[in-house]
């Protein structure tokens, strides 16, 4: 990675379920909303989110 670079947040599995969780509760969305709106189950996103 270069300097100054910002990490890739695919990289890391967790890590992009950990952000994605973070960000869905900072604008206050319910993992069924979430999942409607990648036309995914709550439980995929659940899944995801999950470490």
């Amino acid at each position: 990675m270069a300097d100054g670079a910002a990490p890739d947040p695919y990289a890391d599995p967790i890590a992009f379920g950990h952000r994605m969780q973070i960000l869905r509760a900072k604008r206050g969305m319910s993992r069924p909303v979430v999942a409607g709106l990648l036309s995914m189950s709550p439980s995929w996103v659940k899944q995801v989110e999950r470490p």
